[in-house]
């Protein structure tokens, strides 16, 4: 659905600010 989609887009955008959450990555995979 749009919320994964918005999810990506705001993980993408969080990475490029500072480091990736690896919390999040497994939560969302």
């Amino acid at each position: 659905g749009v919320g994964k989609w918005v999810i990506q887009l705001l993980q993408g955008y969080f990475r490029k600010d500072s480091e990736p959450s690896q919390s999040l990555d497994s939560e969302n995979t």
